[in-house]
């Protein structure tokens, strides 16, 4: 396509788009040229119209050192006596990317009169390092390429999976909208090797993600071995790489891969691991993505398509978390993503297997539908979580939701009257966020992180009080019908117990009875994945006679589990 335009001292007084001083093709280019430009070096690029590229500089004096333009000046005043330095730079400097994309033609030797290009861009030298800036130049501007319509964008793609590898509970992109335009979802997960809550960090990931695609996913980064971005960069202990891939396929993956293949020797990513690194097909880390590689072959022909049942819906909403996480609120030590973590680790330690949904998303399979914090929530979100509640579902709502509206308007009476009545509150008089070194003692357990000056309205079937300072005897967990408040965050313990507690009270169960402390247990389809967090043997009781499909055992009644270790049991095949 043309350029946007071509200026004036561009054109040479034939009408030919003059040919850029520095104008030199790729295949003449070197990277050591590259490497030896001087700071602050600007280069520009255009691909032609038959797809060559070729490179120049709107900005000489970037390139060239002054007393190479004074020796080159010199030169040339011997044929222009006259020519002044402002004459030679005027006649050097702002030849721009349609002067990159002219071309001789080889029958008249003149240059076009109206070059055509691809794309186009630019390569800076900053800091010892080149950087490019691809979305730069006359070819690349809106005017020129149009803005494509959605109709064409589908017939484009047409029959091309789409995907875009999400970064795990990332604020800056509401994924529930990405992922609705995509083919295939998929997620980057780098868990610190050293980070107690690594694998709950994972199984929060997994879930969202399944709950995102609707059904199976991609993992599509990963480490195998240490990062480079940390502040230190731990590598990860024999076993925890196939532990914690077999935990995505647990949880609903269908694709498990790595970012990088090799270890790179030189550049930024060199001590970023490979699934080969500088060890070698020999070093540990090889061989355990070969072992990995092996089981997955074995779990494929099993899992693959296969869904994970969950009883329970955990609710997220980005604009919720948007809303927020505003300066100027009652208190900064809240926030949106730590609350949501400490959830769903409660449910997680409690066994339980949980899905993410959005707030206005139908919830009628759900048993229990939690909602850690949703700041702010749309008349249509109430709404439902209102109709699923006269439904039997059972809801557990966290402190700060409902507050605001969809436009951060504050509730009357700092929280929707339909949830107070739900939950049996009369007035919510005031917040009371803790300190660091603060706690609210209640009946049973501590809260932790904020409080609330509570009025009930009588209503509620179960209270659970706080007890001492200024909310003494005022209720700091409600329970009316099958509707559950908590307006303080309990310590770990006791959220978890209380969580479980609900959950069993509507028929939500952990997949397994009295699993050993570390071990995960998760239905995939007719597979039960046994994964085991520790490093000392476990043993688990599982009923019944099943065989284990990573080594093709018969096993009755219990399973023993080593270091890191995984089973994926399912019932054996009828005899013929």
């Amino acid at each position: 396509m043309p350029p946007k335009k071509t200026k004036d001292h561009e054109i040479d007084d034939k009408g030919d788009v003059r040919l850029n001083p520095l104008w030199v093709p790729l295949s003449e280019f070197s990277g050591r040229d590259l490497d030896n430009s001087p700071e602050g070096a600007k280069w520009q690029y255009a691909v032609t119209e038959d797809g060559e590229i070729s490179l120049g500089s709107e900005d000489v004096a970037s390139l060239i050192p002054g007393h190479q333009l004074d020796r080159l000046l010199a030169g040339v005043r011997t044929k222009q006596p006259g020519l002044t330095a402002d004459d030679l730079s005027g006649g050097l400097e702002n030849m721009g990317h349609p002067t990159i994309a002219a071309h001789f033609d080889q029958v008249t030797g003149r240059t076009t009169s109206n070059p055509e290009g691809r794309v186009s861009g630019e390569l800076y030298r900053i800091g010892g390092v080149s950087t490019l800036n691809d979305k730069s130049g006359r070819f690349m501007a809106e005017k020129v390429r149009g803005k494509p319509q959605t109709e064409d964008l589908e017939r484009w793609l047409s029959g091309i999976p789409v995907t875009t590898n999400f970064m795990p509970l990332w604020s800056g992109r509401d994924a529930w909208r990405w992922a609705e335009e995509e083919d295939v979802v998929s997620v980057d997960l780098y868990p610190d090797p050293r980070d107690p809550f690594g694998a709950q960090e994972g199984a929060l990931v997994q879930d969202m993600t399944r709950s995102q695609a609707r059904g199976p996913w991609m993992l599509m980064e990963q480490a195998a071995g240490p990062v480079n971005w940390r502040g230190v960069n731990h590598p990860k202990p024999r076993g925890l790489n196939r532990l914690w891939s077999l935990q995505a396929v647990a949880r609903g993956a269908d694709a498990v891969c790595y970012f990088q293949w090799r270890q790179s020797r030189q550049g930024a990513e060199k001590f970023h691991s490979g699934m080969v690194g500088h060890a070698g097909e020999h070093g540990r880390t090889h061989q355990e993505v070969v072992q990995l590689g092996a089981d997955l072959a074995r779990l494929g022909p099993h899992a693959a398509g296969g869904t994970v049942g969950a009883d329970i819906a955990v609710l997220h909403d980005w604009h919720a978390w948007w809303a927020a996480d505003q300066e100027a609120r009652p208190s900064a030590r809240v926030d949106h993503a730590d609350v949501l973590r400490a959830w769903h680790r409660a449910l997680w330690r409690g066994g339980l297997t949980t899905d993410f949904a959005h707030p206005e998303d139908d919830l009628t399979r759900y048993k229990v539908v939690v909602v850690p914090q949703l700041y702010a929530l749309t008349d249509a979100a109430v709404d439902n979580l209102l109709a699923h509640v006269r439904g039997g579902t059972t809801l557990v709502c966290g402190f700060l939701t409902g507050v605001a509206d969809q436009d951060d308007r504050i509730r009357p009476g700092g929280m929707d009257a339909r949830l107070r009545e739900l939950f049996g509150i009369r007035t919510l008089h005031e917040w009371w966020p803790l300190d660091d070194d603060e706690s609210a003692d209640c009946d049973g357990f501590r809260g932790t992180l904020w409080s609330e000056e509570i009025e009930p309205d009588g209503t509620a079937s179960d209270t659970i009080p706080y007890k001492g300072g200024e909310l003494d005897g005022l209720p700091a967990v409600l329970r009316k019908g099958s509707a559950w408040y908590l307006s303080t965050l309990p310590e770990p313990d006791a959220l978890r117990d209380l969580l479980a507690r609900v959950a069993a009270d509507a028929g939500a169960h952990p997949v397994l009875d009295a699993l050993p402390a570390d071990v995960e247990a998760v239905r995939r389809g007719d597979l039960l994945f046994l994964l085991h967090h520790g490093r000392d043997p476990v043993t688990v009781d599982v009923p019944g006679t099943h065989r284990e499909l990573l080594t093709d055992a018969v096993v009755t009644d219990r399973v023993t589990l080593g270091r890191y270790g995984v089973a994926v049991l399912r019932d054996p095949e009828p005899a013929s």
